[in-house]
């Protein structure tokens, strides 16, 4: 490797690794996937049959759970109405309930698949209106897609919300902006916390500085 790539390298390593100590949020798979870099990424797809306990279902070291009064009359949990991404299986819920993921070990990175944000039914206009989505975590919040007024066709390509975070966590709640409108989530993807060893943390590192470099030059 030459000097000049070195001390490329170097300056990139040095400038991304302050990120991991702090939340990130990405709406494109691709960048989430480069953030991710040198990763194991698991996905949960929802197919197969959960362990219900209530309004809370479980596949292997996910559990979705909603609360509220949709999800107490049946409108929420597993949907096989719609083949949306990968197999007939989603899982849903109705603003203004709370969708929550929770994890069997902390995990640091978080991306799924999103539909229906955008409520058409009861509004002022008879138009559809913006229903921004927020995730809550254990040291804050974000929200994604504020003022996306259309993804109510479960036949569009689906939206993405990505989240990496400078401390593990083992929960998700998710929320929606307007009344009554239904949220669909599918293949669920997330990395689970390693043993920091400072190999895993520099690849990360790497894939924050790629993505970053990339944006820079599309500027």
């Amino acid at each position: 490797m030459r000097t000049h790539h070195v001390a490329a390298f170097a300056t990139l390593l040095a400038a991304a690794l302050p990120a991991l100590a702090v939340d990130g949020f990405v709406q494109s798979e691709a960048d989430f996937k480069v953030i991710n870099t040198g990763q194991t990424i698991q996905v949960q797809s929802f197919e197969g049959t959960p362990v219900q306990n209530g309004n809370s279902w479980t596949w292997g070291d996910v559990t979705f759970s909603c609360a509220g009064a949709w999800c107490n009359s049946g409108f929420g949990g597993i949907t096989t109405q719609f083949g949306i991404t990968d197999g007939a299986a989603a899982v849903y819920f109705g603003t203004p309930d709370v969708a929550t993921f929770t994890f069997a070990k902390p995990i640091i990175s978080f991306g799924i698949d999103v539909w229906g944000l955008a409520s058409i039914w009861d509004t002022p206009t008879g138009s559809p209106m913006a229903s921004a989505l927020t995730i809550t975590y254990e040291n804050g919040s974000h929200a994604y897609f504020d003022g996306y007024a259309w993804n109510g066709d479960l036949g569009a390509p689906a939206l993405f919300a990505g989240a990496w975070f400078g401390t593990p966590i083992t929960s998700i709640s998710i929320t929606g902006k307007v009344e009554d409108d239904g949220i669909y989530f599918d293949r669920l993807q997330y990395v689970t916390a390693p043993v920091p060893e400072p190999g895993t943390w520099a690849l990360m590192a790497l894939g924050l500085g790629a993505v970053a470099l990339r944006r820079r030059r599309s500027a």
